[in-house]
């Protein structure tokens, strides 16, 4: 029984219909409005509904969906899509040099965790419920272990408690601990890992292999810093093509180093965290916006019409376990619409996911 493919995965088969397409069951129904907003088997209501007839109809689905989300179990959910969306769930484990960040701890690392955790669920139930809090937010939650870490005054005890932030810190999940040391080499920064987190994670672009001559990481000099270092790729010919839209990007994080924590110089010489982001909306926009801060590069993802798309798509993705091919293509434009009609607005985001037709109605491969 333990080895049956029915037990070790969950499937909703549907049952064939006239046009070749296959309906869920309502009780498959069930299942995939549970597994979505809990992670987990239906509860005696979900399947009550499922027996009465109410999950054969969108408006019964939408009523069991919102209802499933107003309960404690869809923030845990929510978490684990946070540590997904952004790429975090390694920190944990990640290497760090020992010599040279003698302060992160397992401690810090599973404190960090918890803030991106926190975070992202705050701002879906209890904040404003939108988009652009994600990145705009001030405050952040911190245990006594991360405020100390931080150098935030003010908070003791191991319960984690809402502190505002100092504007150097501000910049909503990018200025995140979680996000900064994952985005990051394990004895210094690295603005090409942050550059390309914010444009692949966030904003949905992909980016072709490097060249073959592209080098690797420039190694440390005590003499320059990591910009200084890193700016070979925009002078390189065969580098600049990719570069122009990732450096710009990743500068914006050089006030945080490579677990982190704020610093205002480095190998003697002042922070540089200026920079250009090219082609915000998409490759071949010809847009162009001009930072001097994190948070000023945070409220400019927050308002991009490509960021708040790809959020959609990448909630897609969770809520259906696979990446979308070209079948999904409308229902992914279909959940995108209902997003935006919202004023993206998070949970109705959430619902639109179970609202999409590709939700109770499948074709065969």
């Amino acid at each position: 029984m333990l080895l049956s493919p029915s037990f070790l995965y969950r499937s909703e088969m549907g049952a064939a219909q006239p046009d070749g397409t296959f309906r869920l069951t309502p009780y498959e129904v069930a299942a995939a409005l549970s597994y979505t907003y809990w992670g987990s088997t239906p509860d005696a209501a979900l399947l009550a509904a499922a027996a009465d007839g109410s999950l054969s109809t969108p408006a019964g689905t939408e009523r069991e969906a919102r209802r499933l989300l107003a309960d404690p179990r869809a923030r845990a959910q929510l978490a684990t899509f946070a540590l997904q969306w952004l790429g975090v769930e390694t920190v944990a484990t990640t290497p760090r040099s020992a010599a040279l960040f003698p302060a992160f701890t397992d401690a810090v690392r599973a404190s960090m965790l918890e803030e991106a955790r926190r975070l992202v669920t705050s701002v879906a139930f209890d904040g404003t419920h939108r988009f652009d809090e994600l990145f705009t937010t001030r405050s952040t939650w911190v245990d006594a272990t991360l405020a100390s870490y931080y150098g935030l005054d003010g908070v003791s005890g191991s319960a984690f408690q809402r502190v505002e932030l100092p504007e150097a810190r501000q910049g909503g999940v990018l200025s995140l601990g979680a996000v900064l040391t994952r985005y990051a080499h394990s004895d210094q920064g690295s603005p090409i890992l942050r550059g390309l987190f914010v444009r692949s994670a966030l904003l949905c672009e992909e980016f072709p292999p490097p060249p073959p001559n592209a080098g690797g990481v420039p190694d440390v000099d005590p003499r320059a810093t990591t910009r200084e270092r890193f700016r070979q790729h925009t002078a390189n010919p065969a580098c600049v093509t990719c570069h122009r839209y990732i450096d710009g990007v990743g500068f914006g994080f050089e006030r945080f180093d490579a677990v982190g924590r704020l610093r205002s110089t480095e190998n003697g010489h002042p922070i540089d965290a200026t920079g250009t982001v090219f082609d915000i909306e998409r490759f071949g926009s010809d847009t162009r916006f001009d930072y001097a801060t994190l948070p000023q590069l945070a409220g400019a993802i927050a308002q991009s019409e490509a960021a708040r798309s790809c959020f959609a798509r990448q909630y897609y993705r969770f809520a259906r376990g696979f990446r979308e091919t070209a079948d999904q293509r409308c229902a992914v434009l279909d959940v995108t619409r209902r997003f935006r009609e919202s004023g993206y607005d998070l949970r109705e985001l959430m619902v639109a996911v179970t609202l999409s037709p590709d939700f109770a109605t499948r074709r065969s491969p």
